[in-house]
């Protein structure tokens, strides 16, 4: 069974994040931005990291350094994935599994 939550540490605080309330994320360097609705979390993980620890389609990789919720995105088209206000790049490798679970998950 995979965790349906993860644990944060930012400035000695622990945050329990779960992955459904994820709207993205974004790689720089050895480290991740996590963009929820209540706010963005840093840590020192890989995406595939990620994805891999999250139940199945909850994270998908639609760029080098990006991956989405496809179930919170409102929107998707050639070149860019949008959820809420954000939007997120989507590269050509990607492009077609992640319509694929957009449109499944709708």
């Amino acid at each position: 069974m995979q965790k349906q939550f993860f644990t944060v540490t930012e400035a000695s605080t622990k945050f329990k994040v779960a992955y459904s309330e994820i709207l993205y994320v974004f790689k720089e360097g050895h480290y991740c931005d996590i963009i929820t609705e209540h706010g963005t979390y840093n840590i020192r993980s890989s995406i595939e990291e990620l994805i891999e620890d999250a139940p199945e389609n909850t994270l998908v990789k639609c760029h080098r350094s990006y991956a989405v919720n496809p179930s919170l995105m409102t929107g998707i088209n050639k070149v860019r994935a949008i959820i809420n206000q954000h939007s997120i790049p989507v590269s050509r490798p990607y492009r077609k599994k992640l319509n694929t679970i957009f449109l499944s998950a709708a």
